[in-house]
Parts: structure tokens; C-alpha cells; sequence
């Protein structure tokens, strides 16, 4: 018990980062809360008590998360012996490492070393998003797996019934269904355990938090409160990140033209079919952005400020030019740091175990 308590002082004391990388290198297991209850249990916590500065979310009983369904999800989730080959997972492109993103690729590689169009966003808060993907072609959690599990370039499986046949065919998966849903393995409830998971991936509570919602002024500093002031006013930045009232998703749930489009990817209007949708695509959310490089729909900037000093130079004709200094344009960066949640090396260690389960 002692040991527990000097171990408990030594984890609150050190920085979100020192415990990420503690983490990655295997040193540090999440402390004393994992002792009183399990991981899905917090999990579970989680979306009935969301993190400060997020919103409630909304449960249907259509789509409940239950503990069965989130551990399910996160077995599904790690498993790759889903993709064709058994070569990749869902998290080979979403890892908790690197913000459920990947930093290390500018657009995510799947089957065969494949390189797909797109960088691979992150799943942080995901439960909130009215679209998913960069050009928002699907709109709800439980179906959008069908495109990665099916895109030649990702998972590459031939059909939905051909997945289907594989988890069935799975000894380790037998009853598993069966207990979180009451029937067997198919194409809704394979969507809906991995989307029970990542329901549970919800990272609030960053410095900013504590300083808007909190109250609590020391918990950014001076460049940050600078960069706020400029985000939400001069340069512009909270027309389509909102800062809410009561929380803040830093998202408009709309598609937008910046200037990043190309003649490979036209957004939107791959949905759509509209020409007004050319090169417009989803705002993404600023959470825990400091976590998720490489930038842009295509991972075209490496860093912060490369994203900060294209939107200076005003990259199109509904966006000119904000001409801010150098030393504002590191305010803004000071201020995008300041979004990072604290509780990232909980969720990392939670998707640690499902290593250890799929093994």
C-alpha cells in the first residue's frame, strides 16, 4: 500500500510527455486507479463523465456501450489478423503512440506496404464527429470500418462476408459475440464493438481546459494566453474551431476550401458530385494536435508552424493574409500545445492490454 502511495506522488508529479514517454519505453504502468478498477470500467467512465471541456455524449440504446462491447472492440481494434494477410490492424495506422494517428507517415501504408491518398486522422474524441474521414463519406462509427476493412490499399479484404468468416473462424472470438451482443460474429456488430472502443478514446482536460473551464489562470502561460487572444480574434482561427461556452470540440462540423486541394484529391466533391465541394474538406479538431503531425488532409507540414505560416500568407481569397509576426505566429503554436489532454498515457496503457489479450 505504501509503495502504492509514493508511486501515486511520483506520477502526479511528472509532465503528460515524461509519462508518454515512460510508456512508450515500457517503464510505467498506469498507477493506482488500475488497481481499484479495470480498464473498461474507466472506459466505460469516460463516456458518462467525459473529461473537462468536453460535451455529453449521448447514448442510444440502438448503439449502448457496455464493458463486453468496448473490450470486444478493443480486441477487434488490435487484431491483424483482419486484414488479408494478417499483415495490419486497425491501430497499424491509428496508434496510441501517436495520438491514434501516425507521425511517421504523411499518408497511411497498409496492405503490401500500399500508400494510401490520405493521412490517417486522428481517433481522439472521434465519438463526437457528425462525418468521418477527411471528405466526411460516412457518418457514423459502426459503418465507416467497412472502408478501411474492404480499401485495397488498407486492410484489403475481399468482402464484408469474407471478414465476417474470419472472426467466426477464430477460436478466440467464439462466445465473445455472443456474451456482448447476443448473437454471432456479422458485418453490424463487428462495427459496432470497434466503435464502442473508440468511443472510449477521449482526451480533455489540457491546460487550455483548465485555464477556460477551470478557472485555474496559472495552468497556461504567457505566449499561450497570447496565441488564445489571437485565435480567437485576430487571426481568425475560431470561425471554424469554436471555442463553445461550456466545451470546446474545435471543430464547425463543416468542409471548407484553405488552399491544400490538388489535382489527385478533390475532397468533398467525391462524395458529393457538386462542383461547389472542389477542394473543400472536413475541419478537423485542434485536440491534442501537438500529437498527430504530419498536418493537412494529405500530411503535407511536418509541424506547427509550417501549418501557422501558410495560413499567414493567406493561401486563398476567403482566407487573406493575417500578417502576423514571427513572435505571434509562436503564440499561436504555444497556444495549440496548450490542447494536448492529460490523460493520453492512460488511454496508451489501456491499448497496451489489447497486446496482451490478442497474443
Amino acid at each position: 500500500m505504501l509503495k502504492r502511495l509514493h508511486f501515486t506522488i511520483f506520477y502526479n508529479r511528472i509532465t503528460s510527455s515524461s509519462k508518454m514517454a515512460l510508456l512508450m519505453l515500457g517503464v510505467l504502468v498506469y498507477p493506482c486507479q488500475a488497481y481499484a478498477m479495470d480498464w473498461a470500467e474507466r472506459a466505460l467512465e469516460r463516456i458518462s463523465k467525459p473529461p473537462l471541456g468536453l460535451p455529453r455524449l449521448v447514448q442510444t440504446e440502438k448503439n449502448e456501450v457496455t464493458k463486453d462491447r468496448i473490450i470486444l472492440g478493443r480486441k477487434l481494434f488490435y487484431d491483424k489478423r483482419l486484414s488479408r494477410n494478417s499483415s495490419v490492424s486497425c491501430a497499424s495506422c491509428h496508434l496510441p503512440e501517436r495520438g491514434f494517428a501516425d507521425n511517421d507517415q504523411p499518408r497511411a501504408i497498409g496492405f503490401n506496404g500500399r500508400r494510401s491518398r490520405r493521412n490517417a486522422p486522428t481517433l481522439l474524441n472521434v465519438a463526437y464527429m457528425r462525418t468521418l474521414f477527411h471528405d466526411g463519406r460516412d457518418n457514423q462509427l459502426a459503418t465507416q470500418i467497412l472502408g478501411p476493412f474492404l480499401d485495397k490499399n488498407e486492410m484489403a479484404n475481399p468482402s464484408a462476408g469474407w471478414l465476417v468468416q474470419t472472426v467466426n473462424g477464430l477460436e478466440d472470438y467464439w462466445g465473445k459475440f455472443e456474451k456482448a451482443f447476443g448473437e454471432v460474429a456479422n458485418i453490424n456488430n463487428i462495427g459496432k464493438a470497434i466503435a464502442a472502443y473508440e468511443q472510449t478514446l477521449l482526451s480533455a482536460n489540457s491546460p487550455f481546459d483548465k485555464y477556460w473551464y477551470g478557472k485555474d489562470k496559472s495552468a497556461i502561460g504567457p505566449a499561450a494566453i497570447r496565441g488564445l487572444k489571437l485565435f480567437r480574434g485576430r487571426a481568425g482561427c475560431a470561425r471554424c474551431h469554436k471555442i463553445g461556452k461550456y466545451s470546446a470540440l474545435f471543430i464547425d462540423h463543416r468542409f471548407h476550401d484553405t488552399g491544400t486541394g490538388s489535382k489527385d484529391d478533390s475532397g468533398r466533391k467525391e462524395v458529393t458530385g457538386r462542383l461547389k465541394d472542389i477542394n473543400r474538406f472536413k475541419t478537423p479538431t485542434l485536440r491534442n494536435i501537438a500529437l498527430t503531425a504530419p498536418y493537412i488532409h494529405d500530411g503535407r507540414f511536418e509541424t506547427l508552424g509550417e501549418v501557422v505560416r501558410f495560413y499567414n500568407r493567406g493561401p486563398v481569397a476567403t482566407l487573406p493574409a493575417l500578417g502576423l509576426s514571427e513572435t505571434q505566429q509562436n503564440d499561436l503554436v504555444a497556444f495549440l500545445e496548450s490542447l494536448t489532454g492529460d490523460n493520453i498515457a492512460e488511454l496508451i496503457s489501456e491499448a497496451k492490454g489489447a497486446h496482451r489479450q490478442n497474443d
